[in-house]
């Protein structure tokens, strides 16, 4: 995984699919028994946005990149 983007192989080629996050949204407001409002929000999340497949040079630079040092970057 790459940020928000991950690869993944099928048979015909390689997807790169690129998520997004979603914040926190408002559900519903409860009202209690002594009158106060509760608001119950739900949990962010991520939702894929776009999926393309990946080209031959996104491919080679996938390469070189898995090929580095993670602690240089060399």
């Amino acid at each position: 995984m790459d940020g928000l983007r991950v690869w993944e192989h099928c048979g015909v080629g390689w997807f790169i699919h690129c998520y997004q996050r979603v914040p926190e949204q408002l559900v519903r407001v409860i009202t209690r028994s002594d009158g106060r409002e509760v608001p119950i929000y739900g949990s962010a999340y991520y939702e894929r946005a776009v999926t393309k497949q990946a080209s031959k040079k996104e491919i080679r630079h996938a390469h070189t990149l898995l090929g580095r040092d993670p602690l240089t970057g060399y």
